[in-house]
């Protein structure tokens, strides 16, 4: 915990670097896939407030969503959704 804590811009920056490029490693032959899914992630990651203005994003007048949106919450409906797929084409 105390390694997080010391994490500053240039870290962020370099995580977040690490992480896009591992999704683009990931992805060979499925680009579009991996593209799609990066791309929803980060649209996913951007809704509550800003950290740094205090500036709401994309929470669309909703108060619920001021504080993001939990991973958890994301998981599972990603889960759920796969399966309810998965039971409607079979």
């Amino acid at each position: 915990a105390n390694f997080a804590l010391k994490f500053g811009p240039a870290e962020y920056f370099l995580l977040m670097l690490l992480t896009l490029s591992a999704i683009v490693s990931l992805s060979i032959g499925k680009m579009i896939k991996g593209f799609l899914a990066m791309s929803l992630g980060l649209l996913l990651s951007t809704v509550g407030i800003d950290t740094q203005t205090g500036v709401y994003r994309f929470t669309l007048g909703i108060p619920h969503f001021s504080e993001g949106i939990d991973f958890l919450i994301v998981i599972i409906g990603v889960y759920a959704i796969g399966e309810v797929l998965y039971n409607f084409l079979m």
